[in-house]
Order: structure tokens, then sequence, then C-alpha cells
């Protein structure tokens, strides 16, 4: 039986198992103790549930969270069908640096990884199918310096190729359920579980350990 424990990694610069963490702020479980701060989001068992109105969680900004030649970004997260009219809604990230964040533009979401690179930003837009409302998900967006990639679970659902660039850092806080695109605030309506983000690129291997070490808690 695969447990959900975690080895000493030290390119894990952040890891946010919110059904352990409750109360309005603490401390993230990684090497580096980020501190979170809540606002409004309500605690239930899996980890926080987002109202998409006024909702997010966050940490200041941190040099270890500045990835630079490579990313991995895991949350599990739990989106609603009900969408507020805009076309992206954040699950985590680091606005000005690496998101992810899903798409709505149809009555369907989509997993996107959108990452500000030395040559600008880019995305890799999972399709509008395979991506499940009302239940959990786990999405993860890697970067790994030549390509970016989003999986759905353990499915490798979008990937682009690109030249070698490096990942622009951002002074901007790790939120959970806002987005601030363009200068325009967004919060998602969700559950958020688990967040995860690694200063290296992730194998397919490594992400499908990781899901199916923490997939029981969820589904």
């Amino acid at each position: 039986m695969i447990k959900d424990k975690f080895l000493y990694d030290p390119s894990l610069v952040l890891y946010v198992p919110l059904y352990q963490l409750d109360g309005a702020t603490f401390q993230s479980k990684d090497a580096y103790g980020h501190l979170f701060t809540v606002t409004s989001a309500t605690k239930i068992l899996q980890g926080f549930e987002f109202d998409g109105t006024n909702d997010d969680i966050s940490t200041p900004d941190h040099n270890a969270l500045d990835a630079t030649t490579a990313v991995t970004l895991i949350s599990w997260f739990y989106p609603y069908t009900t969408a507020d009219g805009t076309e992206t809604n954040q699950v985590s990230g680091k606005q000005g640096s690496y998101i992810l964040p899903l798409d709505h533009a149809t009555a369907e979401y989509r997993g996107v990884f959108a990452i500000q690179l030395s040559s600008g930003w880019t995305n890799s837009e999972g399709p509008y199918t395979g991506w499940t409302n009302n239940a959990w998900n786990m999405f993860t967006g890697v970067y790994n310096g030549a390509d970016i990639l989003t999986y759905n679970g353990i499915t490798l659902v979008k990937s682009r190729t690109l030249a070698g660039a490096t990942i622009v850092p951002s002074t901007n806080p790790f939120r959970l359920g806002w987005d601030g695109t363009a200068g325009v605030t967004h919060y998602t309506q969700m559950k958020a579980g688990a967040t995860w983000v690694y200063s290296r690129a992730f194998s397919p291997q490594e992400i499908q350990r990781i899901y199916l070490a923490t997939k029981g808690r969820y589904v």
C-alpha cells in the first residue's frame, strides 16, 4: 500500500497539504515553512472550500519560489460547474511567473499551465474534455527548459516544445483561488486539496507516484 509520505527532496520548495492545515494562518509543510493567510475560505475535510467571491489563501513572495530553469506545480482541486463569466480562474500559482488556471470560455473547463518565460508568456492548454466538474482532479504543470507540459491526473493532455528560456521571477504572492491576470481580479469557486511546487521538472513516473499516493483522499 502506498502511503501519503514524502522523502525530503531539496527541490521541494512548497508543500501545502490543506487537509492537515487549519486556522486563519498556517505554515507550509516543506523545509521553508511559508506562512499562509486564509481569507474567508472555509475549512473542509479534504482542505478548503472557496466561494468564488472573495476567498483565497496566499503566502508572500519568497526566493525559494522563484524557479529559474525548471518547475513542477501540482494541485488537487474540485471545480464547480458554476462559472462567473470570466475566461480564467486560478487554481494555484505565482502571478507573473507560473500559474495553473482553469479556462472556461465555453461551458466546459480546460486546464492550462501558464508560465512567464524570458521569451514571453506561454501556455500549455488542455482540451475541453477529460476535466471533471463537481469532482476532484489532480492538475500538474511542468516546464523542463525545453517543453511545457500539462497533465490531468497521470495523463499528459498537452505539450509544447519551446526554445530554451528561463522563468521570469516575480515578487507576487503565491495564491490559491485568486487570479489577477491583466489587472482584473477573478476568484475561483472550488475546493482545494494539496499543492506542491518543485524547482525541477518531474518525470511522468514521479507524477504517477504522487497521484497514487494521494488519490485515496480525494477519489
